[in-house]
């Protein structure tokens, strides 16, 4: 008994669906092979290597009673601290700076393919366009400190960016992540890390950085040479969309802004001091 014709497209139909289907299966599988690759391939220092590599730029002589006796600058071109743990940052900062760098940085594994639409539309939009660029990917950045390029080359130093993002998601912690990134980001000038942060510009070690300070130093990071008054319209303007604190806290906070971590102008210990530390 024949088939009839009707029946004959839906088989014929049926057939293509599955083809086109299992094609598709095919490629994902094939895209996330070559992308697994990809990602490691990437030569990435451990944790342990970056934090054990780090150097305070100041070096202190110090007497038993753990009074400086003398500073001797070790780094002309940087003003460090030591190592700071992320226990040890406070909870207004370590927000502040989720909230305005990577609000969504404990839900996605290093791409937040979610601001991507966005940041496309104000690339091509706005005057002042954002990225998309989520923790992971600025300490991929500062990891590597790679030269910005174009065209081909700033695409090449973008997808290099992306796949070690995704590599650091693969072998450090999260937690791991976002301590190293506030070590190694620059905040202002020559101040590197939010140990120098937290006590050059405001005299306080990171532990003790209230809601209105931490909206000041997060407003850095998008553009440490910034001007004040585009730093406090930044801050206040994450300030009111957070609802930690307010424009005017914000504004007072900044006005507290200074040089904390001045050297000795006469080192009690000058002699000893060259002789210890300029080693």
């Amino acid at each position: 008994m024949p088939v009839p014709e009707r029946n004959v497209h839906r088989l014929r139909h049926l057939r293509c669906l599955r083809r086109g289907l299992a094609a598709v299966v095919l490629a994902a599988a094939a895209s996330a092979l070559l992308w697994t690759l990809a990602v490691r391939s990437v030569e990435l220092p451990s944790f342990e290597k970056v934090r054990d590599a780090w150097r305070p730029s100041t070096a202190y002589l110090v007497d038993r009673h753990g009074e400086v006796l003398a500073a001797l600058r070790r780094d002309p071109g940087v003003r460090r601290l030591q190592w700071v743990s992320l226990d040890e940052v406070s909870p207004a900062m370590r927000q502040a700076v989720l909230w305005g760098e990577d609000a969504r940085f404990y839900q996605h594994h290093g791409i937040d393919w979610r601001a991507v639409p966005a940041a496309l539309r104000s690339q091509i939009l706005s005057h002042r366009p954002r990225g998309a660029s989520t923790l992971s990917m600025q300490l991929a950045t500062l990891l590597e400190n790679p030269r910005r390029g174009t065209g081909w080359r700033e695409l090449s130093r973008k997808w290099r960016q992306i796949r070690m993002a995704a590599a650091l998601e693969s072998r450090w912690s999260k937690p791991r992540i976002f301590e190293a990134y506030l070590n190694l980001v620059h905040f202002r000038g020559e101040i590197q890390g939010i140990g120098a942060a937290a006590q050059v510009l405001f005299g306080k070690s990171p532990a003790g950085l209230d809601a209105a300070e931490s909206e000041v130093l997060a407003a850095f990071l998008p553009e440490p040479g910034a001007g004040m008054p585009h730093l406090l319209a930044r801050a206040c303007a994450r300030a009111h969309r957070s609802g930690a604190v307010s424009c005017e806290a914000v504004r007072m906070a900044a006005s507290r802004l200074g040089d904390h971590d001045a050297p000795r102008e006469e080192p009690l210990a000058p002699q000893l001091a060259e002789t210890l530390l300029g080693g």
